[in-house]
């Protein structure tokens, strides 16, 4: 983060003050979408997205003659929470990886009962191994046919870095998401009626 702060020609007190506000924006983000954490490298590519997002955002409430600096603060952390619900619902409407998903599930569950057939795990204490090599051979054949069915689907946590990047990509492009124009509003006063 320091190239942040050299680009920003911040001093050590704002860089750190800016190390928190990110910090806490992750933590918003990963409440919205716990999953990320199984992501690697979460925290530091979100860091990195959030503080370009934060940058434009910056500059929209900025000119947006709000006059107070809390009201800008909750509202970035508002549109931070809303572009997050933007990339999530991106998400949940791609049918393609929840069928994916869905069917990555029915075969670790497959997968699981080939692994208690062959006795590995605390299964084959109790006797429940199979012993008569003729019953090994079809479970081996089961389980090399398991191997490749979840090769074919890719891992899950493939699933988590490609959630990570549909965040990441929506945090770096937030102008595509959120559109801000000025606005006026004049008040008339009218005069009472007794």
């Amino acid at each position: 983060m320091q190239i942040l702060s050299r680009l920003f020609h911040e001093t050590s007190a704002e860089s750190e003050r800016r190390d928190d506000e990110l910090d806490a924006l992750v933590m918003r983000v990963l409440r919205i979408n716990p999953c990320l954490r199984r992501a690697r490298g979460h925290e530091e590519r979100l860091r990195t997205a959030l503080a370009w997002c934060v940058g434009f955002l910056g500059e929209v409430t900025n000119a947006m003659a709000l006059s107070r600096v809390m009201s800008r603060k909750e509202i970035v952390d508002r549109l931070v929470d809303q572009l997050a619900i933007e990339a999530l619902r991106s998400i949940v409407k791609e049918a393609d990886r929840r069928h994916m998903l869905d069917c990555e599930r029915a075969l670790l569950a497959d997968r699981i009962e080939i692994l208690q057939r062959m006795g590995i795990g605390t299964s084959s204490t109790a006797g429940d191994g199979p012993r008569d090599p003729t019953r090994q051979t079809p479970i081996d054949a089961r389980l090399d046919r398991s191997d490749l069915e979840l090769r074919g689907l890719g891992l899950l946590s493939d699933a988590f870095d490609d959630q990570l990047d549909r965040f990441c990509n929506v945090f770096f492009r937030p102008d595509a998401h959120i559109h801000a124009g000025a606005k006026q509003v004049h008040l008339r006063q009218t005069a009472a009626h007794a």
